[in-house]
């Protein structure tokens, strides 16, 4: 049978923390060891070194400049006042430039991966915004210019329709085109006698005239307008008169203007109010203007 100073594996001293020993006293530590055991102590208590510089820079940086500055007493001798702007009339920068901190053993100027996806962000949606507003301009412009050839298809059949009910043969460019009357064609000439003593001067032949063999009997050229209708006629330009071609190389706005201007003054009526006036003193009373922003 055991002994009673055996230790009962089945009692609870087995299931307790074990004891640490206790620690030497330092009256029996040796020189050497009880300077390491204050430095370790000393170290223990101080945050580690990149820390307190990053607190000595913040606490820098926060702290705001004073007359122990040596660049605010320059400021302040040339009339710079706290709070006040730099320049004579106070509007430069009152605060000195914030100071950006490089981390990292990269060179300075070096961009992260996150500062050039931000630049590529940027640039995208400034392009995806130019595009839309380019966009915007080209609908806009193009919207205009509907607008204006529809002004003027209705002008130009106002002024067919005006003209013919008052027999008005002037201003037959401003008409449509397909009911502009042709050009007169050019006389035809025999040709010259050759055997005949004529002058250099004689020879010469007016402009835009063709000459047509003597068996050829002399008359004028006939222009006729091609039938819409016909297959077999011939798809070339209509021939128009100077008047016609000179109009047709305004611009749209210059067609408008040119178009309008003689409907009010010529027969007094405005496409925009859609009436014709008695008088001149009625129409200058009644409409708003000669644009249609005026109505």
């Amino acid at each position: 049978m055991a002994s009673d100073s055996d230790d009962d594996y089945m009692s609870a001293a087995f299931l307790t923390e074990p004891v640490a020993p206790p620690a030497a006293k330092t009256s029996q530590l040796t020189y050497s060891e009880r300077r390491k055991l204050k430095a370790r102590e000393a170290a223990a208590k101080q945050a580690p070194l990149r820390e307190q510089l990053k607190e000595s820079r913040e606490h820098g940086l926060k702290r705001k400049l004073d007359e122990s500055n040596k660049g605010m007493q320059l400021l302040k001798k040339m009339g710079f006042k706290d709070g006040k702007g730099l320049g004579k009339d106070a509007a430069g920068m009152a605060e000195p430039l914030a100071v950006s901190v490089h981390a990292g053993r990269t060179g300075i100027g070096v961009k992260t991966a996150e500062d050039l996806a931000v630049e590529q962000e940027a640039k995208r949606v400034k392009l995806l915004q130019e595009a839309q507003g380019s966009f915007r301009d080209w609908r806009s412009t193009r919207f205009q210019e509907k607008m204006l050839e529809s002004d003027i298809k209705k002008c130009r059949k106002i002024c067919y329709e005006l003209d013919s009910k008052q027999e008005l043969q002037t201003h037959t460019h401003l008409w449509p085109l397909s009911v502009q009357p042709l050009p007169e064609a050019p006389v035809s000439l025999p040709l010259p006698d050759p055997d005949a003593d004529t002058g250099e001067a004689e020879l010469a032949v007016a402009p835009f005239e063709t000459i047509v063999d003597d068996d050829e009997e002399p008359g004028p050229i006939e222009l006729v307008r091609p039938d819409p209708n016909d297959p077999t006629a011939d798809d070339g330009p209509i021939p128009r008169t100077a008047e016609a071609i000179t109009f047709e190389g305004l611009s749209l706005d210059m067609q408008l203007t040119t178009l309008i201007e003689y409907l009010r003054t010529t027969h007094r009526y405005c496409i925009y109010c859609g009436c014709q006036y008695d008088t001149q003193d009625e129409m200058d009373e009644s409409c708003p203007g000669s644009t249609r922003d005026d109505h």
